[in-house]
């Protein structure tokens, strides 16, 4: 989760290698596995993780609500920590 443009589908382009990375590192922690650098894997060991791994989109027509005013909608996060 995060605001728009902060870098959610990069990050997750850069773990499924689907976009090389320019820095940093990605570590995995496979079901009943050790700690992978994704990184460093070979095409087929990566291969083989990817099947572990999804992108998912947030689909804006079900997140927002169409009853709701633009100002509402903007606003509703500040008003109900208040």
């Amino acid at each position: 989760m995060g605001e728009s443009g902060c870098g959610k589908t990069t990050t997750a382009r850069c773990i499924l290698r689907a976009i090389e990375p320019t820095s940093g590192r990605d570590l995995h922690a496979p079901r009943g596995g050790s700690v992978v650098e994704l990184g460093r894997l070979r095409p087929s060991e990566l291969r083989a993780l990817r099947r572990e791994m999804q992108m998912i989109f947030q689909d804006p027509f079900t997140s927002l609500n169409p009853r709701m005013t633009l100002l509402d909608l903007v606003g509703e996060p500040c008003w109900s920590t208040a």
